[in-house]
Parts: structure tokens; sequence; C-alpha cells
């Protein structure tokens, strides 16, 4: 088998992965697929400590939210909502 190096858009990537990811296994096989910029990955249990820490936090109701938000836009950005 042969190997190339490519560089493609970041406007591409996804697409000409979707045809590359299309071809028989066989005979086109991804050696290196680097995880693009601005992706982080995180293990299952990270995620699920994560869950497990927004579950037991406190949540605001709908009410409170909004007017929390209202004052931020106002007092941050002068914006009345």
């Amino acid at each position: 088998m042969q190997t190339v190096t490519l560089k493609i858009d970041d406007s591409f990537y996804a697409h000409f992965m979707a045809l590359v990811d299309s071809l028989p296994k066989k005979q086109v096989k991804v050696v290196d697929r680097p995880i693009p910029a601005g992706i982080v990955a995180t293990t299952i249990d990270d995620v699920e400590k994560r869950i497990e820490e927004a579950e037991k936090s406190k949540s605001l109701d709908s009410t409170t939210y909004k007017k929390e938000m209202s004052d931020f836009f106002k007092k941050e950005l002068g914006i009345s909502l």
C-alpha cells in the first residue's frame, strides 16, 4: 500500500473524510486521523463525573433564570429584554 499526506481545507474536511470512509476498507485505510482543532476528547468516566456534578449542583427555575439573564444583559451590555 502507498501512503499519501494531504492538507485539506477545514470547510471541506468532514466531506472529504466521509468520502474516504465510504471506500472499501481492504483497499483504503486511514493511518492517522488527528482530532480537529476545537474538539475536546474526554473519557466516558470524565463525562459521567461531569454529569453527576451538574445534577447535584443548584439549578435555576425558568423565572429566576430569565430575571438573571435580563439583569446581566442590562448591566453588561445595556440591553433591556
